[in-house]
């Protein structure tokens, strides 16, 4: 890195979190060798960077969720997490971590909240495994885990989730197409139908981009 980009470099570098990392990790067999859950992991992660980059975003998870399977899902059973120490753990979460946030397919999901469970029984659940397990909750329409999850962990800085407002009711739209707005504060969202008459710009507001992007065309009247 310093050959090709000179020592400027050395500067962006970000700062380790290697203490911080060892710290936290108690229960570690050896520092020194690779265990067989580690090399288990090590495969999957050839397989997943073998992958082409330039294949379709459907084929991509695909294959990924097939090496998964294949190599990884086994280990998400609580007798073996159990015997897991606490480096392997945090291998395994960031594996399953992805996996569960790009399939959100049932098997992905439960085999993070197994992992989840026994992070949380040794007390290393970090903001990311509150996030993504808040994410997957919402993705899977449940509001009231997601809603006990944040009050479970008062201090996590995990987002509130708005109101659901729904006036149409379950068969107050019946074969039309509906849309959930957010309001001007964000701690509502109103349910009501769409019209596909005429232009329509509908903006997913999630990152600032959208955000701004909803802002400016909601108050352009045009």
């Amino acid at each position: 890195m310093l050959a090709l980009f000179g020592p400027e470099v050395a500067r962006q570098v970000p700062a380790s979190n290697r203490g911080e990392v060892q710290t936290l990790e108690r229960n570690v067999r050896r520092r020194d060798a690779i265990g067989d859950l580690e090399r288990q992991y090590i495969e999957y992660y050839k397989v997943v960077q073998d992958i082409e980059p330039e294949s379709e975003p459907e084929a991509r998870t695909r294959r990924k969720a097939e090496a998964f399977d294949t190599r990884l899902a086994s280990l998400f059973t609580s007798r073996t997490l159990s015997h897991a120490d606490d480096r392997d753990l945090r291998l395994l979460r960031r594996a399953v971590n992805d996996m569960a946030l790009e399939t959100r397919e049932p098997r992905h999901v439960d085999a993070f909240r197994v992992l989840f469970a026994e992070r949380e029984k040794r007390q290393l659940v970090s903001t990311g495994d509150l996030e993504t397990l808040q994410a997957l909750f919402v993705s899977l329409h449940r509001l009231g885990d997601a809603r006990r999850l944040r009050e479970r962990y008062p201090r996590s800085g995990l987002s509130p989730l708005p109101a659901f407002r729904d006036p149409l009711g379950k068969d107050g739209a019946r074969g039309a197409l509906t849309a959930w707005r957010m309001d001007a504060d964000g701690r509502r969202l109103t349910r009501e139908v769409v019209s596909l008459e005429g232009t329509r710009i509908l903006v997913a507001a999630s990152y600032l981009s959208s955000k701004d992007a909803l802002r400016e065309i909601s108050a352009d009247a045009r």
